[in-house]
């Protein structure tokens, strides 16, 4: 008999990875039925997870109560927190929440997308809110009476598509921009295609992944790195400006902006991982399920629009 696996946020980056990964794995669609959890089950794209073969049901991540019918019958669930720094939940709140309503609802073993715990890596020298709320879930995941797995993503290739694209000079060359130091070094991931990649290996040996954490990436590598990948996949000249944390994303709320500029702080004084970066990327490669997105090809799979 097929087990159930719910996925909080399959709409999302992430949700829709482990959906999509799941649904076309030759062994892993036989093992789950996938139960989509979406706060609106009539918007089009609850009805394009439907249209895959999801059971699509509401729930709502920040209400805990919404999930709990829908979670009954749930053997194994992923599921990850989001929410922009300043709002009057934290992501730890709604972490928590989710896990014990899964827990209540008898689920058997959670996966949850966390990240480093800044603050004590730093010493409490620089904490990164979203960082470390997921880090303060994992905690609390572990302290439960469950069986548990965690997936820790890189830094998402996807930012290169948005706020960190490549924009044109005035000299004709292009540029990204961002705080960080261009030399350093931090683990990246195709978050939209290889989130599933790694789920799926803690989906296909449940037992041997209980405890652990599973980091994702295919790259480690520099902002002055990327640039020169770009430059050699767009061919056009592609530089990285470090500019001044004063005039980065001054579009943003204060509080999203002053946490994103934490976190790149953060890597260049402590590492993405801390001390144990280099050593946490030479191991990665024993985790995902199938061979990993590399820049190159996300790169080609995503070119300049202008």
């Amino acid at each position: 008999m097929k087990k159930v696996l719910g996925v909080i946020g399959a709409t999302g980056q992430q949700g829709g990875s482990v959906v999509d990964f799941v649904l076309n794995d030759p062994q892993l669609k036989d093992q789950y039925i996938v139960r989509a959890f979406t706060r609106d089950t009539s918007k089009p794209s609850a009805k394009a997870l439907a249209d895959k073969g999801c059971e699509v049901v509401q729930g709502d991540a920040e209400d805990p109560v919404s999930l709990q019918k829908g979670l009954v019958g749930v053997h194994s669930l992923f599921f990850m927190t989001a929410l922009m720094p300043g709002a009057k939940v934290t992501e730890y709140d709604v972490g928590k929440g989710i896990a014990d309503a899964a827990v209540k609802a008898g689920t058997q073993y959670l996966i949850f997308s966390t990240l480093p715990y800044a603050e004590r890596i730093s010493k409490g020298k620089q904490p990164v809110p979203h960082f470390d709320d997921k880090a303060k879930v994992e905690e609390y995941i572990r302290s439960l009476p469950v069986k548990s797995s965690f997936y820790s993503p890189g830094f998402f290739m996807q930012n290169f598509l948005t706020a960190m694209t490549p924009r044109p000079l005035p000299d004709g060359t292009l540029a990204f921009q961002c705080t960080q130091n261009g030399n350093t070094k931090i683990p990246m991931i195709d978050v939209v295609k290889d989130t599933g990649n790694y789920v799926g290996a803690i989906l296909a040996q449940p037992e041997k992944y209980n405890g652990k954490v599973s980091f994702g990436a295919s790259e480690y590598t520099s902002f002055e790195e990327v640039a020169k990948t770009m430059s050699k996949v767009y061919g056009k000249q592609v530089n990285y400006q470090q500019v001044q944390k004063k005039d980065y994303l001054t579009f943003l709320p204060e509080a999203a902006r002053s946490d994103l500029i934490s976190m790149f702080n953060y890597y260049d004084n402590f590492g993405y991982n801390g001390p144990n970066t280099d050593a946490t990327f030479n191991e990665i490669d024993k985790s995902p399920r199938v061979p990993v997105t590399s820049l190159t090809d996300f790169l080609k799979n995503n070119p300049l629009t202008s």
